[in-house]
């Protein structure tokens, strides 16, 4: 993969796994990828993870939060537990049902504990592109930095985020649930 235009992360040309217009995510390790952002800003970085810290000490849904620290590059950078993911066709609906359920449980205790995702997009389900992420432990998330907590935005505005919010995990299990099921098998 030939990074062209990505400045800085140009160094990394092997290790990129993702990217998107805020950066980019390098593989570390088997375990570990860092995030790199475009601006380099270590103030959001740190806000990130804050917001992991904060849903780690809830459960396991959002991956596991390392440390933020500098490259010999001098890049920022967010490093995080690695995961894998699965193609969600390719399990058959009773596994993908459960890992729904175990997702909206999760969800809750989350959205008890004062912290909402804030960028769950169904319909980017079928492209792949998303900040959740199948893998063989269920459903997690693996982007916080739109994340939102109570205690910064309040509890109007984060009871509406929390509504809308569940109203699009309804959507994504809808989507796992039914896609590419031939009508007849949906009884």
């Amino acid at each position: 993969m030939i990074l062209s235009g990505f400045g800085k992360f140009e160094s990394y040309p092997r290790k990129v796994i993702a990217h998107n217009f805020n950066g980019i995510v390098i593989a570390l390790d088997d375990a570990r990828v860092a995030k790199l952002r475009h601006d380099n800003s270590h103030e959001l970085l740190m806000e990130e993870s804050k917001k992991m810290e904060f849903a780690n000490q809830v459960n396991d849904l959002v991956v596991r939060f390392h440390e933020v620290s500098r490259d010999s590059y001098n890049n920022n950078l967010l490093i995080m537990e690695r995961v894998y993911p699965l193609e969600y066709r390719a399990l058959d609906v009773e596994t993908r049902y459960e890992y729904c359920e175990v997702f909206e449980q999760k969800m809750r205790e989350l959205h008890q504990a004062g912290f909402v995702f804030h960028d769950l997009n169904a319909t980017i389900l079928l492209s792949g592109q998303t900040n959740f992420m199948l893998t063989h432990q269920g459903i997690r998330l693996i982007d916080t930095g739109n994340s939102l907590l109570r205690e910064e935005i309040g509890n109007t505005k984060f009871d509406e985020q929390v509504s809308s919010e569940v109203n699009i995990m309804r959507e994504i299990k809808k989507i796992m649930l039914n896609h590419k099921i031939p009508v007849w098998a949906q009884t």
